[in-house]
């Protein structure tokens, strides 16, 4: 990689740490996600669920093809691993719907 390109990927990932998704991301992981056992730290099927759909445009944007690839690898080689994310993504359906947000008015 040349420097021009190394800089370039510096400043495209300074730009993607200062969205206020991935801000609110880092809060919540930061702040508020404290695991108090084994069983809440298996919760990579339904954040994988959460940004499956964004992944292609996630790679893109930052420039890493790879973003989050041993994640999506860990969750995608489980039995029966299919079931369970639409399962992911029904309950998150019906939550965006109580919560009245515009994903779950596209997901009607």
């Amino acid at each position: 990689m040349s420097k021009a390109d190394s800089a370039r990927l510096i400043l495209q990932l300074y730009e993607l740490h200062r969205e206020p998704t991935l801000r609110d991301a880092r809060d919540w992981f930061v702040a508020r996600f404290h695991p108090t056992s084994p069983a809440e730290v298996f919760t990579a099927p339904a954040v994988y669920a959460k940004m499956q759909p964004f992944l292609p445009e996630l790679r893109k944007r930052s420039g890493l093809p790879d973003y989050l690839d041993h994640l999506e690898r860990s969750v995608l080689s489980q039995p029966g691993a299919d079931a369970r994310l639409e399962v992911f993504r029904r309950y998150m359906a019906v939550k965006a719907a109580s919560a009245g947000t515009p994903a779950a008015l596209e997901a009607r």
